[in-house]
């Protein structure tokens, strides 16, 4: 018993530094950022704005005006919460719309809590309207597949400007775009946006839909 009591007693001294060192490093990172991200993901056809929007989101100037190829997504803080803590965009990339980035959706949505924006032209919405379908089609399969339970999907038509529609008309026009894709089954609790991406005002609208989707 004797033994057993000073192996007890020596596992004690030897726990207690390591307890203390773990309560410094909790509390050296108490209320740390990287409890409060998320992986956010932008995608969508070429000219959809996707390039526009990250920089808006960044605060930055958009400096490509020709399409984009790809170009690294690092860390930012997108604003805060309303209590105060920070949150925090982990890094990704942004990638082109043309069909070859395709494949890269299933490394863009790699993890559990990944919320998907979606960007569709409505200048070009009946024109792009198949190809759309697929690719939302595949963004569901992918989720489906890594059996994610906590990705959210957003679709953010773009170029309300110019598409000499109401917004209520172009909410409609992508819900009934929506209802044919046989993969989405609720697509009435698939969230709609209406912008322009050069609106700091519609900007400012994915902004507070983030942070919101991080309140849970």
């Amino acid at each position: 018993m004797k033994f057993w009591k000073e192996c007890k007693d020596f596992w004690k001294a030897l726990c207690f530094p390591i307890e203390i060192i773990w309560i410094f490093i909790r509390e050296l990172c108490k209320g740390e950022i990287t409890k409060e991200t998320r992986r956010i993901v932008i995608l969508g056809k070429k000219w959809s704005g996707k390039t526009e929007l990250w920089c808006r989101l960044r605060g930055i100037k958009n400096q490509e005006k020709g399409g984009t190829s790809e170009e690294p997504i690092e860390m930012f803080e997108l604003g805060r919460k309303e209590d105060g803590t920070p949150v925090i965009v982990l890094a990704t990339k942004d990638i082109g719309g043309g069909d070859q980035w395709v494949s890269d959706y299933d490394n863009l949505i790699n993890e559990d809590g990944t919320y998907v924006f979606y960007l569709i032209n409505l200048d070009r919405f009946e024109k792009e309207k198949k190809e759309n379908q697929l690719r939302l089609t595949r963004i569901a399969s992918i989720i489906k597949k890594k059996k994610f339970e906590k990705c959210g999907l957003r679709l953010v038509a773009t170029f309300y400007d110019t598409c000499g529609k109401s917004k209520n008309e172009a909410i409609a026009d992508v819900q009934s775009m929506l209802r044919e894709i046989k993969m989405i089954k609720k697509t009435s609790e698939i969230p709609v946006e209406v912008i322009n991406t050069t609106n700091d005002n519609d900007v400012e609208i994915i902004k507070k839909e983030i942070l919101k989707s991080l309140e849970s």
